[in-house]
């Protein structure tokens, strides 16, 4: 136990975590006094609450609901949200708990760094850039020593910037083993989720931009509001005149002389043929080219014929048949489909990709609105077939988990219309009498019916 730990020894000298005292060497040398340190007030309830509102964070409160709950009323435990400068920003909890923090300056608007309020798992996850659990005594300040806290930093996935911290503190008693891997995940989760929403929009951006007449010879380079490399070359500094587009700065070549291929995206998902889109123009696809190319967009360092051959055809597959077919895909795609190994040159996204991305983010109700149908449902190949189950499943494993109105969406959709569990689920959840629960019951008869 952290208590036990930092308790005298033996010989009378007190022994803490080198986490721990290094922070206490800070606060000390912050002049924090370890009797009574009351933090800063920077705002009140209000001007706290409005900075909340402005937070990247505040998009993502529904990632924190574990947090939450974890913090409902007569728990004991506080759910708090700091700005990147250990402002108090938001607080969960119930009035008992939010009363004991009261005693002890925890409230919105109070500025919990080290420098102000000594060694606590807010303050000193700022300072590591990491998470942080302080138990009792470890917290420099005496009037402390009853709580323990927990707390995670989230940082920019691009910049590295610190956006806030998430922390959960309450009496020690009431803080099992796991408190700091729950907090942390939530912690990672929200920058998986923000990583998800910048590619989505990165995405975006490449399809309006390469839309654009001459786009495709003239733009070398596409580097992000933080001035990551969006798209482009990048073992070399492209130089060149720069532009600025939708928050993006776009580094042209100037002279017109660039020969870049736009983006490529992919539509495998559903019935219909699968569809290749690039530089505004829209190319049905054969299935063994779907299959080929959809492989070939997973693997970002590339593809040799003899992999592709297996994944494609298993034992009986012959390299020179995927040869011929990359000569043919090249036909469509010119210098965006590079050989040796067989990988694209430019940012190649799909519909799959974007459901991937979705469910990686923990938004499963995105997901399932983006998952329009079985991935590439005519491929007989061995690895398509695979990968077309395991998207699969994890739509389902996501709506099953979160229920509402994803389960209704998924049920409702192509993949999800003669899934029996999910639909009993549906039915469940839907109130007594409700038209919605008598259209789930009718349509559960019918696959019943069915079924024999």
């Amino acid at each position: 136990m952290a208590l036990a730990r930092q308790r005298a020894g033996r010989d009378g000298v007190v022994r803490l975590r080198p986490l721990v005292a290094g922070s206490w060497r800070r606060a000390f040398r912050a002049g924090v006094d370890p009797g009574q340190a009351v933090p800063v007030v920077r705002h009140d309830d209000h001007e706290a609450g409005s900075r909340f509102e402005s937070l990247l964070l505040a998009r993502h409160m529904d990632v924190v609901a574990p947090l939450a709950e974890a913090a409902r009323a007569g728990s004991g435990r506080l759910l708090v949200i700091a700005a990147a400068d250990g402002e108090i920003v938001l607080m969960r909890g119930g009035t008992a708990a939010r009363r004991r923090g009261d005693r002890i300056g925890m409230a919105p608007g109070a500025l919990w760094t080290e420098n102000s309020v000594g060694t606590n798992a807010i303050g000193t996850a700022i300072s590591q850039r990491c998470p942080v659990r302080i138990d009792g005594a470890e917290h420099f300040v005496r009037t402390h020593h009853e709580w323990t806290c927990v707390a995670a930093p989230i940082t920019d996935p691009d910049s590295g910037e610190l956006l806030g911290v998430i922390d959960l503190s309450g009496p020690v008693r009431e803080f099992g083993p796991d408190a700091a891997a729950l907090v942390g995940a939530v912690g990672k989760l929200i920058e998986s989720r923000i990583t998800a929403e910048r590619r989505t929009a990165d995405a975006r951006l490449l399809a309006d931009l390469f839309a654009r007449p001459g786009a495709a010879r003239r733009v070398a380079a596409v580097l992000s509001p933080s001035g990551r490399l969006v798209w482009g070359r990048r073992d070399q500094q492209p130089a060149g005149e720069h532009e600025h587009y939708q928050g993006y700065t776009v580094i042209t070549t100037g002279s017109g002389s660039s020969t870049e291929a736009a983006p490529v995206r992919l539509r495998l998902l559903g019935p219909g043929q699968p569809e290749l889109s690039m530089a505004g123009r829209v190319t049905g696809l054969t299935q063994r080219r779907a299959d080929l190319l959809a492989l070939i967009a997973r693997a970002p360092d590339g593809m040799s014929a003899d992999a592709l051959a297996e994944a494609l055809y298993g034992d009986r597959g012959n390299p020179g048949t995927v040869r011929a077919e990359v000569h043919r895909a090249r036909r469509l795609l010119g210098t965006a489909l590079a050989g040796d190994p067989y990988r694209f040159t430019v940012p190649v996204s799909s519909d799959a990709g974007d459901v991937e991305a979705l469910l990686h983010g923990g938004d499963v109700g995105g997901a399932v609105r983006a998952y329009t149908g079985w991935l590439l449902p005519r491929s007989d190949a061995l690895t398509i077939e695979l990968l077309r189950l395991e998207l699969h499943e994890s739509v389902r494993a996501g709506a099953l988990a979160v229920g509402g109105a994803a389960l209704r969406e998924y049920c409702l959709g192509e993949p999800g219309e003669t899934d029996h569990h999910a639909w009993a689920r549906y039915a469940e959840q839907c109130p007594s009498g409700s038209a919605e629960r008598a259209v789930a019951v009718a349509h559960l008869s019918g696959l019943c019916r069915a079924v024999g």
